[in-house]
């Protein structure tokens, strides 16, 4: 009776466990698989504070990794700038077709790289989501923040400007605000306009001076006409070509010039020559006022019948 009871017993357990074993077994199949695993790098370094930091109109590069067991459908992404919506440097959706998207056979492992310019107006932080999605609609998102600085001001160059003498046909007055000229009779209609006037004389040779200057007047007498008469200073200064070619920012521009230190009398700069580098003050009577540069190109006057052409630099917060 024991032996049979204990067969029973066996059996019984045996059988609990056959369907214990299975339905473990039925479970481990149909378990879903995991979602997918979003990785994010990006060309920039971090900051002593550990924020990624860059400057508006700056390029960067970024590398996000994807691992969708399930196989990759798509990533989308985007934007917010100081918790704002932001236009996306790049497409808002994309898919193993995609030009950025790497799939490998198994459509497991996915490589995105994407390749984009800052824009130029950002400032602040920007906010980049990721949303990776695989074939049963599970999805993971990732995000990654940016400290975007302001772009530094940039300067306006204008290039070519023939100035002709007090004796020539070509017009002698600069507006330096947007670089053209204009002929005496303009000038004396609108002297609020003229910055600068080219002019030469026998004890100063090729010269460019403020329309209040009394040296360029008694050498241009119709000068005196202008209305307006704007208090335009001039200095020489020591910046090579290769140098003001080189300027970029508008920082650059008035750092030359803040150091000069003008003054009242500094109405005019004669005896130009060539390569010569003239830093001018726009009012001398408003306080701050702006700065400008204008480099000597060519010169074809020794009389005030001939030309000179300049190059000129502004911040580009002033230029029209």
């Amino acid at each position: 009776m024991k032996t049979s009871t204990y067969s029973a017993f066996s059996l019984l357990s045996f059988i609990i466990l056959f369907f214990f074993i299975a339905a473990c077994s039925s479970d481990d199949d149909g378990s879903p698989l995991p979602a997918p695993m979003l990785e994010i790098n990006s060309s920039l370094t971090a900051n002593e504070e550990g924020t990624l930091e860059t400057t508006a109109g700056d390029s960067i590069s970024l590398n996000i990794t994807i691992e969708a067991p399930a196989g990759f459908r798509s990533v989308s992404a985007s934007a917010s700038l100081n918790n704002q919506p932001a236009d996306l440097p790049f497409p808002s959706q994309l898919d193993a077709n995609s030009d950025e998207v790497n799939v490998d056979e198994d459509s497991i492992n996915v490589e995105v790289v994407l390749n984009f310019d800052i824009e130029a107006s950002f400032e602040g932080d920007l906010v980049l989501t990721f949303i990776a999605l695989d074939d049963i609609d599970q999805s993971t998102t990732a995000t990654i923040t940016i400290r975007v600085n302001a772009a530094p001001e940039g300067v306006v160059s204008f290039t070519n400007i023939v100035l002709g003498g007090q004796r020539s046909t070509q017009a002698a007055s600069l507006n330096a605000i947007n670089g053209s000229t204009l002929g005496i009779e303009t000038a004396i209609d609108n002297s609020e306009l003229v910055d600068i006037v080219y002019f030469w004389s026998e004890e100063n040779g090729n010269s460019l001076a403020s329309p209040d200057s009394r040296t360029l007047q008694a050498a241009f007498p119709e000068v005196e006409e202008l209305l307006i008469k704007n208090a335009t200073r001039l200095q020489r200064t020591v910046v090579t070509q290769e140098a003001f070619n080189g300027i970029a920012t508008a920082e650059q521009l008035r750092s030359i010039a803040s150091s000069l230190q003008f003054q009242s009398d500094n109405r005019e700069v004669g005896d130009l020559a060539v390569g010569d580098v003239i830093s001018f003050l726009f009012d001398f009577n408003i306080a701050d006022d702006d700065f400008g540069l204008i480099k000597i190109e060519e010169i074809n006057d020794t009389d005030g019948s001939g030309t000179i052409t300049i190059s000129l630099l502004i911040p580009a917060s002033i230029a029209e």
